[in-house]
């Protein structure tokens, strides 16, 4: 299987794929990230996503990412 089936097959079917990295590190991604996400929500469309932790090697439980929730709540 090509490892750019799975990928292709989420995009297409509406999904978005959000990187933590380049959002905290780049401001015109921040402000593209944050304008497509406005569009959406202005436009009547559903967000879902997940702000769980993700578990450090350790097994750590880390602290949740919540730059999606802090946009669509100024969006709304």
């Amino acid at each position: 299987m090509s490892p750019f089936l799975i990928p292709f097959l989420i995009k297409s079917s509406g999904a978005f794929f959000f990187r933590p990295s380049k959002y905290s590190k780049s401001n015109l991604y921040q402000a593209i990230f944050n304008e497509y996400i406005q569009r959406l929500l202005v436009n009547g469309n559903n967000i879902e996503f997940f702000i769980e932790g993700t578990r450090s090697r350790t097994g750590k439980i880390q602290l949740p990412r919540s730059e999606i929730l802090e946009t669509i709540i100024e969006t709304v």
